[in-house]
């Protein structure tokens, strides 16, 4: 669980599987604080993935 700060991923190539939602390639997937999730794959995937070190409530 990502307890402050949310969590991304962008999917360049491939597919990334979270819960029974399939992303492929061009896909931008967020997640906010407080929440978790474990993203797989079943052939293989390429991804960025970013962890937010400010919350947008926060001023910069």
């Amino acid at each position: 669980m990502h307890e402050a700060y949310g969590e991304a991923y962008f999917v360049v190539r491939g597919e990334l599987i979270e819960g029974d939602r399939v992303h492929g390639p061009g896909t931008y997937v967020a997640f906010g604080p407080k929440t978790s999730h474990r993203p797989r794959t079943e052939t293989g995937v390429r991804a960025f993935g970013f962890n937010y070190d400010v919350r947008p409530d926060e001023p910069a």
